[in-house]
């Protein structure tokens, strides 16, 4: 009976000693949840108040979403919370840092550099020389200091971390020591590890140039890629080395990257920071994908079609074929030109490279088109003889057709080469403004794929560099246009 009893109370003890490293663990994870929003906060503060003129003070939570209707937000302090807040996910998922930032993380850390250091003057000293070759000593030189090399190096990056400097911040000196924090302080009104934090900061960004992700957009073209596969194929025995040849290094062969992408932001964030201010707008806004911007001009009706009729990745083929030959023409340079080319051809990046980004909205056919598409370009650019990207386009912007392909074709082939040349007759009869509508397009065409990506596939991303896509997610959910913002109504 006794034995019974005693089994039963070590199983309750088991049972509470794990419910309360649950509440132990799940404690810490608040707490970090918490400094990760303070650091933010505090970051992007100082600039957000300097360019709105207003008291810190007078605001009590200090994000984006809920001063946007009272400030005249600035693009740039937008974008320089995202990139923090992209930084700090990053290190949070990607790596140790939030185990490295604790008492037993840095001491672990701080005893492995004493060891190493140990190591290095017992090796030197101890060891007799006489009893080894050149080749052991300098061996063991080598791996030795290369270990202490390595961990300084680790040792620096963690010290201009963004963990490191909201760590700083949050762990403020007059706890422990107040009066000599006041005194020590080198501006009245902040705290030493304020200011500690702030410098540090200053000299990461000069060091970094305040890059906190890729900020760069990689670049992909359909007409490009029939024309470069034109060529290869026109190779003996090209078949055989493509077909060795891991998917990677072709597209890899295709690709460029584009880094200029400071305007691009600010149309972004102008486009969904207009689009918050009005709920109705915001609570729509997920389920746009060029129709609102369509809406909103005097060509709806001569353009709805190539939105309407289609599914979104034969829209974003279509649209993408369509924005490449109007930027061929040889009108004057303008921003929203060139911002709609950069999305155009990241867009199908995306699509071609990482169709796992658009799973969501691409349906089960999208496949099928692309290939239909992309066979279609290269029979038209074979049987024409061309070879040179800028009379490619030439040639197909040529093209008339009477009748739509459906009509003529039927659903023997899901092409949208076509219906692309009518699309570009038609933008380019819009004039100068084609270039504003287009760009609004393109924005809402990316924003509809990202707020229906998944999150656990933009946090994937981050290990890469991270995605304008992810970028815009970010940004939608703060401006309460993303799908965190119908959420929180449903619940509600």
């Amino acid at each position: 009976m006794m034995k019974i009893i005693l089994k039963e109370h070590s199983k309750q003890d088991t049972k509470i000693s794990k419910a309360k490293k649950m509440a132990r663990n799940l404690r810490k994870e608040v707490q970090t949840k918490e400094r990760v929003c303070r650091f933010l906060q505090i970051q992007t503060k100082s600039q957000v108040f300097h360019h709105a003129n207003i008291v810190p003070e007078q605001i009590t939570r200090r994000t984006i979403a809920d001063i946007k209707a009272s400030l005249p937000f600035i693009a740039g302090s937008a974008k320089r919370l995202m990139e923090y807040e992209l930084s700090l996910m990053y290190q949070l998922l990607h790596t140790k840092v939030s185990v490295v930032f604790t008492g037993i993380g840095l001491l672990v850390r701080f005893i492995s550099v004493c060891c190493m250091i140990v190591a290095f003057i017992s090796y030197h000293y101890l060891v007799d020389k006489n009893r080894l070759e050149n080749s052991e000593l300098i061996l063991g030189y080598v791996l030795v200091s290369g270990a202490i090399f390595v961990d300084i190096i680790s040792g620096i990056k963690l010290c201009f971390s963004d963990w490191l400097l909201m760590y700083i911040y949050l762990k403020s000196w007059k706890k422990y020591i107040p009066v000599l924090a006041d005194r020590m302080s080198p501006e009245p009104h902040k705290s030493w590890s304020a200011y500690l934090s702030n410098k540090m900061n200053s000299i990461r960004d000069r060091i970094l140039q305040g890059r906190r992700w890729s900020r760069s957009v990689s670049q992909y073209n359909m007409i490009t890629l029939c024309l470069k596969l034109n060529r290869l194929e026109k190779w003996p025995f090209s078949d055989r080395v493509i077909s060795k040849l891991d998917k990677d290094h072709i597209f890899w062969y295709f690709t460029s990257v584009e880094k200029k992408i400071e305007e691009l932001q600010c149309l972004i964030f102008g486009e969904l920071k207009e689009k918050s201010l009005d709920p109705s707008d915001a609570m729509k806004a997920c389920s746009h994908r060029g129709d609102w911007a369509l809406l909103r001009s005097k060509s709806y009706v001569k353009l709805q079609w190539s939105i309407n009729e289609f599914h979104y990745a034969e829209s974003l083929i279509l649209w993408h074929l369509a924005t490449e030959l109007c930027y061929q023409d040889n009108d004057h340079t303008d921003t929203g030109k060139i911002i709609c080319k950069n999305i155009s051809d990241y867009m199908f990046y995306l699509l071609a490279k990482k169709p796992e980004l658009l799973a969501p909205v691409l349906g089960n056919i999208w496949q099928i088109v692309f290939q239909d598409t992309l066979e279609e370009a290269k029979r038209f650019f074979s049987k024409h003889l061309v070879k040179d990207h800028q009379k490619a386009c030439k040639k197909l912007s040529n093209v008339k057709p009477k009748y739509r392909p459906a009509e003529v074709k039927g659903n023997s082939s899901k092409s949208m080469l076509f219906d692309a040349c009518r699309l570009a007759n038609q933008l380019q009869s819009l004039g100068e403004n084609r270039w504003d509508l287009m760009s609004r397009v393109w924005v809402e065409l990316l924003c509809y794929s990202a707020s229906n990506c998944q999150a656990i596939v933009h946090a994937q991303q981050l290990r890469q560099g991270g995605e304008l896509l992810t970028f815009t997610w970010l940004l939608m959910n703060h401006l309460g246009v993303g799908s965190q913002f119908h959420e929180q109504q449903i619940k509600k």
